[in-house]
């Protein structure tokens, strides 16, 4: 460190202070990633959205069922029969958009939906097969009994989807508290070493200054006997240097 100029130090200390800087925005900038969990929200309000819809399909063909059953008329028979295909068909591709959900608590909820969910369905198109063959539905009781079933694990679905929806909610939370405890001890530590590092160039500087400057006062003074110890490459030992050749000549 003697032999450096003091350009060289104090350029030295600026890359130093670049650096800190850069490593206090990476860790904010990572900070910020990890804990950002609005892909994960978008997709669980998306999945949320395709169970209400799936849930609202299974009370709609609930309705074209009893529809079924209790109209005589052919043109509102053959209308129920086409929205019975279309709801059950919509509510198919609900319950497949909610098992793209990658969170467990859907997953778990969706394994035991799907028997219950198959069996209405199928109940469903029973009925309306046997309207289409023998022009009425021998009986809907097995249907009502698929739709109960069916009824309450629907609204297990919707609540394992509230629970991933809080859990992610409040995994980001923490993955932002700490990554602002993390960006917070990073930029303190930095603070710290680079205020170290100034006072220790500035303890370089002014320590030699002011030996000289008492040595200068005391030759001013008539006391020709005074040493300068101080040594270095930089601006500083040159001073030095200079300062030990004058009173050398004197």
């Amino acid at each position: 460190m003697k032999n450096l100029k003091l350009i060289h130090k104090l350029l030295g200390l600026s890359l130093i202070a670049m650096v800190a800087l850069a490593v206090v925005t990476y860790v904010a900038y990572h900070g910020l990633v990890t804990s950002d969990a609005s892909d994960r929200l978008v997709t669980a309000n998306a999945i949320q959205r395709a169970q209400m819809d799936g849930d609202m399909m299974h009370d709609a063909i609930r309705a074209d069922v009893v529809l079924l059953t209790t109209s005589s008329d052919a043109a509102t028979i053959k209308g129920g029969l086409g929205d019975l295909r279309e709801h059950g068909q919509r509510m198919r591709e609900d319950i497949t958009a909610v098992g793209k959900s990658p969170e467990p608590e859907v997953q778990e909820a969706l394994k035991t939906l799907r028997g219950p969910f198959e069996d209405y369905l199928q109940a469903a198109n029973r009925a309306a097969q046997e309207l289409e063959g023998q022009g009425k539905v021998a009986s809907t009781d097995s249907f009502m009994r698929a739709f109960s079933a069916l009824e309450g694990e629907m609204e297990k679905l919707g609540d394992s989807i509230d629970a991933a929806t809080r859990r992610i909610a409040s995994e980001a939370a923490a993955a932002r508290g700490v990554a602002t405890r993390t960006n917070l001890s990073v930029s303190a530590f930095c603070a710290v070493a680079l205020t170290v590092l100034s006072l220790l160039l500035v303890r370089s500087i002014c320590a030699p200054l002011r030996e000289m400057a008492t040595a200068a006062r005391q030759v001013s003074q008539g006391d020709v006997e005074q040493r300068v110890d101080f040594e270095s490459g930089d601006e500083v030992g040159e001073l030095a240097e200079a300062l030990r050749l004058m009173v050398s000549y004197m």
